[in-house]
């Protein structure tokens, strides 16, 4: 009698874990989503420097695309938005709502995001690697929630490492199963793990 592959994921489990993911971030992080219009996590330095870079890249991308780096400081500069890692890959958010309270409130949800991703995005992984779902969640906590990532809050960049296992999930998948479609999928969200930021996306690359 054949086994059943236990690296079989259903959509009901696929549902599960992306709700359960957002809403363990939600109790770790509380109580920010009840002050996701006024407040920053961790403190004020870098998570607004942050949101003004989403808020920008929003507008770059309306107002003028072939020159998304031409941002509004540093003047006379050129391309000042590359002097950080420029979270290209959340600009389009920006385009939702303007000024400050949407800058803020975007921020945290992404922030939020950032650690839903990061759990889902480990858990499929070790499904994928032949964990079974309790033991996949424990792993998809222990990448999400380990201590060193907490001390980073006030770094969207660094903590939005969530597309490096999937990204793993969807290559290790696509190439098992001969899916060209699941192989597309995984180079796609590599790309966008690298267009946050060359703090997790050079070593994303070197390891691809």
């Amino acid at each position: 009698m054949q086994q059943a592959d236990p690296r079989r994921i259903s959509a009901r489990e696929i549902a599960f874990v992306c709700a359960g993911a957002v809403l363990l971030a939600i109790v770790v992080h509380w109580p920010l989503p009840l002050h996701h219009a006024d407040a920053f996590p961790r403190d004020l330095g870098d998570p607004i420097v942050q949101a003004w870079q989403v808020a920008w890249g929003g507008h770059a991308l309306a107002h003028q695309p072939l020159e998304f780096f031409q941002a509004n400081q540093y003047w006379p500069l050129k391309d000042t938005l590359a002097f950080s890692d420029a979270l290209i890959g959340y600009a389009p958010t920006g385009l939702i709502g303007s000024g400050v309270e949407a800058a803020t409130v975007r921020y945290n949800l992404l922030f939020l995001f950032a650690y839903a991703l990061a759990f889902a995005g480990a858990y499929f992984l070790a499904r994928e690697l032949k964990l079974p779902p309790a033991a996949a969640a424990v792993a998809g906590a222990a990448f999400a929630y380990a201590p060193w990532r907490l001390e980073q809050d006030g770094h969207l960049h660094v903590i939005s490492s969530g597309g490096i296992p999937l990204t793993l999930f969807l290559l290790v998948r696509g190439y098992r199963q001969g899916s060209a479609k699941t192989i597309i999928a995984g180079w796609v969200v590599a790309a966008w793990q690298v267009s946050l930021g060359f703090t997790l996306g050079m070593q994303l690359g070197y390891l691809l």
